[in-house]
């Protein structure tokens, strides 16, 4: 579904709409938000959020940004100097309004991006904000999308269809993947005659990190393609001495996504950069990644929950059990069964340490779901007496969360 000017009240003799989205989160997260830019084909985009958002700058020519150094991000820390971090955001907020947006998006649902609403001069402005130091932008959905955010492992909707329902944005479609067709990989092959599955191990959350001996053994089975980012090169080299390696930007990567036959990764910005540029994907969700929430919306992807009893977990803090147990659960074998019969394109053979889950569309709800193929543990209650999940999700992002108590209380302080 695209938009159109039409579709702004009040905007009908606009040909063409200046949009600015405050995305001020983690890049993980733009990569899932930037499904709902791409349906505003019909206007002009402007994103702001942190600096950690550069590496995407290249990969979406088609929109600007405006980025604001997170290192500066203390403004009431009393431990740091507040006034180069007060200095920079003025000069933002400055450079934004002299762009006269006609509508202003806030996709981040945090204090200071709803401070930041009520500074900002422009048109309309839609989610979470402060109006003239008030609390303001509330809805009945965004309501529920803040409790449902927070409180719940089951949510109704998943992230993106939660903020695009709070923000009155079309849900947007799974993205199709490309087709697996190919040669498998094979040792000894040609490097043109194969197209390696690619395999991304590290995540910026422990509890989310499959062990790194479980990656080697599904390295060697696949004779896969383990990647990662420039700066983690080292750390790669050393943990995977026998394993093919590539040390990529986001940028070249996505120039080298044709060679990419399927991507293995846990729940990180890679697995949602890949979705957007059609990579097929295998996601492994552990500790605090929640496919309720943020399964890849791609459609025909396939996602490994090996769920325990303290699963999923919250971001914030370390792991609190003494043992990494559903990283545990699942073993270098049983990934390796699923990924072989992914890329020959059959159903991968049910167990029972583990959900396995395939992305689909539900046309006869007009919502995406989760079909769950695998019988097992699902928030402590079998599989199959589990409603289906909708797709995707939202991560919780503990403190940085708002409720309404919390927005009211902070207005003095921000």
């Amino acid at each position: 579904m695209e938009f159109s000017p039409k579709s702004f009240p009040g905007h009908a003799g606009v040909d063409r709409l200046k949009i600015l989205v405050l995305s001020f989160l983690r890049l993980g997260d733009f990569f899932q938000q930037a499904h709902l830019l791409r349906a505003m084909t019909d206007d002009e985009i402007h994103v702001s959020g942190f600096d950690e958002l550069a590496p995407a700058v290249p990969l979406f020519p088609e929109w600007r940004f405006h980025l604001y150094p997170r290192r500066q991000f203390h403004l009431q820390d009393q431990r740091r100097p507040w006034y180069r971090g007060a200095y920079l955001l003025e000069q933002l907020i400055e450079s934004l309004d002299r762009e006269s947006f006609h509508k202003i998006y806030n996709f981040t649902h945090t204090r200071f991006s709803a401070r930041l609403m009520d500074c900002l001069r422009g048109g309309e402005k839609v989610g979470v904000q402060f109006a003239e130091g008030r609390a303001a932008g509330w809805t009945p959905a965004l309501r529920e999308f803040n409790d449902q955010w927070i409180e719940t492992s089951f949510p109704r909707l998943s992230y993106i269809d939660f903020l695009a329902e709070a923000l009155s944005l079309p849900s947007p479609p799974l993205v199709e993947a490309r087709p697996l067709a190919g040669t498998p990989p094979q040792t000894g092959a040609q490097p043109h005659l194969q197209r390696p599955v690619w395999l991304q191990p590290l995540t910026s959350d422990d509890k989310k990190n499959w062990h790194l001996s479980s990656w080697r053994e599904l390295c060697q089975r696949l004779d896969g393609l383990i990647v990662g980012a420039p700066a983690e090169s080292d750390i790669l080299r050393r943990h995977f001495p026998d394993c093919k390696i590539a040390a990529l930007s986001l940028l070249e990567m996505k120039r080298q996504a044709e060679d990419c036959r399927l991507l293995i990764s846990g729940d990180t910005s890679v697995l949602h950069f890949a979705v957007l540029f059609g990579i097929p994907t295998l996601g492994l969700f552990l500790g605090p990644a929640n496919p309720r929430k943020t399964a890849p919306r791609q459609r025909g992807a396939h996602v490994l929950w090996p769920q325990a009893p303290c699963s999923p977990c919250f971001h914030s803090g370390t792991c609190h059990q003494a043992r990494h147990h559903c990283a545990e659960r699942l073993r270098a074998d049983q990934v390796f069964s699923v990924a072989e019969s992914i890329i020959h394109g059959k159903n991968p053979s049910p167990t029972k340490e583990f959900t396995l889950i395939r992305i689909e569309e539900n046309h006869l709800h007009q919502i995406q779901t989760i079909e769950t193929h695998v019988a097992g543990s699902v928030g402590g209650k079998a599989a199959t007496g589990v409603p289906p999940p909708t797709l995707g999700g939202r991560h919780d992002h503990g403190d940085r969360s708002l409720s309404l108590a919390s927005f009211e209380e902070a207005r003095e302080s921000l």
